[in-house]
């Protein structure tokens, strides 16, 4: 009886570390699914809008404040 007792404890923790294994290997395999997918999403990003950053004229910015101790704006262009 005892054996028998040993047998199954030994068969349940066995199934218990294989099902622990297979999740492992399902979220592994999750992980390298998403970094692919970002990895495609970095790429798409650089071709589309990098090269329209590039080449695009750059706008000027206008930067407007007034100190304290100052009734008037004033305005700085970048």
């Amino acid at each position: 009886m005892k054996d028998n007792t040993n047998i199954y404890f030994a068969f349940i923790m066995s199934l218990g570390f294989m099902i622990c294994l297979l999740a492992i290997i399902s979220v592994n395999k999750e992980n390298q699914n998403l970094q692919t997918q970002i990895d495609e999403l970095h790429f798409l990003f650089n071709q589309k809008f990098l090269q329209e950053m590039v080449t695009s004229e750059p706008k000027l910015r206008t930067l407007e404040y007034r100190p304290n101790d100052h009734r008037e704006l004033i305005k700085i262009e970048i």
